[in-house]
């Protein structure tokens, strides 16, 4: 069965429930994007990452916001949207290329810095073509770097890019570079799990998700021994990020109305607090989040299937769903928001991949950017490096580039 970007056979029925209707609709982009044709809506260079992390930490997939190609009419009230709005032009930067290797599944891109980044790929590859590429140049060229796991979903930093974790599916799951990722070897990890989505604060402490089931697992001696959380209310763990020592995971049951779930832990993964988000706008549907960004302790969006965007300003004690979103739409699978609150934007998928952007803080949205998906584009992602280098990525050699 499709695995989120590569292929895996699971045994596990209740995973294989949640994940196959999401997988159904195979036209789709994911998590992070950004910037605009439009120089003059230049915002703050400090912009908020969805799944993923920052420069120390990183994650599964993460995204931010800049300026936006075009903008549509819109609602009145903060929870609607513009409808179908306008459609901004189509030339805005993104030019689709290869990837390093040419029509594979490209499970994360996270970068350190405005140069040093870091590529994933989680296919089966032939016998001497590598998984795990490298960047100097801001994305220009990729150089490969050889770790002993074939399907790497996350990548992670601390000490400015010093220390680099890569974890994924294979007898290691998590490997570790102290040489800013020449040289890599496995990282203690006891329990026997994929890791999805991983954040390190320093080279003790830590915290990694997982793919295929409701888990996280925290470390505080550099992996000699591992703490377990289970997050029972939160199926599928492996969208998480970190903001301080605040941890926030999002996931759900495929096909329920209450079924979008978050989870949030102020103190690096040790206590958590699980919710649940009901679906009352839009399909009606719920469903898994796929998504979130953090703006402030206070303020952070949510989104995923069957239209969910979701918005709390008061530490998520309550919830604003936003409502008309375009029919062309189907699952959220990116969100990001600029640091001042008012950029938000969301990456989307249903009849083609579309970039859903409001610039006045939610109060109305428009799709500023679309493209074709082919029928065997999957679940696909958004990395946002800076106002001038973003991409976008995913299953079978889904790879655009952003460059103004």
């Amino acid at each position: 069965m499709l695995h989120r970007f590569g292929r895996k056979e699971h045994p596990d029925e209740d995973f294989m429930r949640r994940l196959v209707p999401l997988l159904v609709k195979l036209v789709n982009p994911m998590n992070k994007l950004f910037v605009s044709q439009l120089a003059s809506l230049a915002l703050s260079g400090c912009f908020i990452f969805d799944p993923g992390g920052g420069p120390d930490g990183g994650g599964g997939t993460s995204g931010d916001a800049g300026g936006v190609p075009g903008s549509g009419g819109g609602g009145q009230d903060a929870t609607t949207s513009g409808g179908d709005g306008g459609t901004g032009s189509t030339t805005t930067g993104w030019q689709g290329a290869d990837g390093p290797v040419p029509g594979a599944s490209i499970s994360a891109i996270n970068f350190v810095d405005d140069l040093h980044g870091y590529l994933l790929i989680s296919d089966q590859l032939t016998e001497g073509t590598e998984n795990v590429y490298y960047t100097d140049d801001g994305g220009n060229t990729w150089q490969p770097r050889i770790i002993g796991n074939d399907l790497p979903y996350t990548v992670s930093f601390a000490n400015g890019g010093q220390s680099v974790w890569i974890g994924g599916n294979g007898d290691q799951p998590l490997w570790y570079s102290s040489d800013s990722g020449m040289d890599f070897a496995p990282f203690p990890f006891s329990p026997l799990d994929w890791p999805g989505g991983s954040f390190f604060w320093d080279t003790q402490t830590g915290i990694v998700s997982s793919e295929t089931g409701d888990r996280v697992y925290t470390t505080s001696n550099a992996g000699a021994t591992w703490t377990t959380s289970e997050l029972d209310s939160v199926p599928g763990t492996s969208v998480l990020t970190a903001v301080g020592d605040s941890v926030y995971i999002v996931g759900g049951e495929a096909d329920t109305q209450s079924g979008a779930a978050v989870a949030y832990s102020p103190d690096k993964g040790n206590t958590w607090t699980q919710m649940n988000l009901t679906d009352n706008a839009n399909l009606y549907q719920g469903g898994q989040l796929l998504a979130v960004a953090v703006v402030s302790p206070t303020e952070m969006w949510v989104a995923g299937a069957s239209q969910q965007i979701y918005h709390t300003t008061d530490s998520m004690k309550t919830w604003t769903q936003v409502k008309h979103v375009p029919t062309s739409i189907e699952t959220f699978g990116g969100i990001a928001v600029d640091n001042n609150g008012q950029h938000i934007m969301a990456l989307g998928w249903g009849d083609q991949l579309c970039i859903y952007e409001s610039t006045d803080g939610g109060a109305t949205f428009a799709i500023t950017f679309q493209d074709e998906c082919g029928d065997d584009c999957g679940p696909l992602g958004l990395t946002v490096v800076n106002p001038n280098l973003a991409f976008i990525y995913g299953y079978a050699g889904v790879y655009y580039r952003f460059t103004q």
